[in-house]
């Protein structure tokens, strides 16, 4: 009888260390998770204040011109159809060229 309480007593201790563990590990999978989406949001704010700085940097500017200059060598008529062709992902909707308005 001895036996059977002490073999219990060992099962129930390891049934409470394994609960005990199990919600450690939720809590901690909790706390990733929300570490996760913080470091979600900031890389995204990071990727538009990079967008912004780089619309805002003289080496856009640089690239504008060089497709600019590109389309007079191809005879695009207009500098951006020729930017399009070399950067077909780079919106330019929000850039104004002086003389082209």
């Amino acid at each position: 009888m001895n036996k059977l309480k002490k073999d219990y007593d060992n099962y129930a201790k390891k049934v409470e260390d394994w609960c005990r563990r199990w919600q450690s590990a939720d809590g901690e999978a909790s706390s990733t998770k929300a570490e996760i989406q913080t470091l979600q949001q900031d890389l995204d704010q990071a990727k538009k204040l990079g967008i912004e700085e780089f619309k805002a940097s003289d080496d856009l500017k640089t690239l504008i011109l060089q497709g600019s200059e590109a389309s007079c060598w191809i005879e695009f008529s207009d500098g951006r159809n020729a930017i399009k062709q070399f950067f077909p992902n780079l919106d330019l909707s929000s850039i104004v060229i002086p003389g082209a308005e």
